[in-house]
């Protein structure tokens, strides 16, 4: 951070040392590159995922059928 000598301000967080004693707390750099990373492969996935839930949904359905003559599913119908 570059500040000129005659511009005057005060901290909005007091803690910590960094930049001078203008900004407390260090940022999770290691965090926030694994989490970047969990993103990018939640998103790859995401259909080979969506297909899998479909799968085993229909696969429970199937055999909650088999095994009930008599049932009733409630809640939200969802899509999958």
């Amino acid at each position: 951070m570059f500040v000129k000598k005659e511009k005057r301000f005060s901290p909005l967080l007091m803690s910590g040392s960094q930049e001078k004693d203008f900004r407390a707390g260090t940022e999770n750099v290691a965090g926030i590159i694994g989490f970047t990373r969990a993103l990018q492969l939640t998103y790859e996935n995401l259909e080979l995922e969506e297909n899998e839930l479909k799968s085993l949904k229909n696969y429970l359905l199937t055999e909650i059928k088999i095994v009930l003559t008599l049932f009733l599913l409630m809640g939200l119908k969802i899509h999958l």
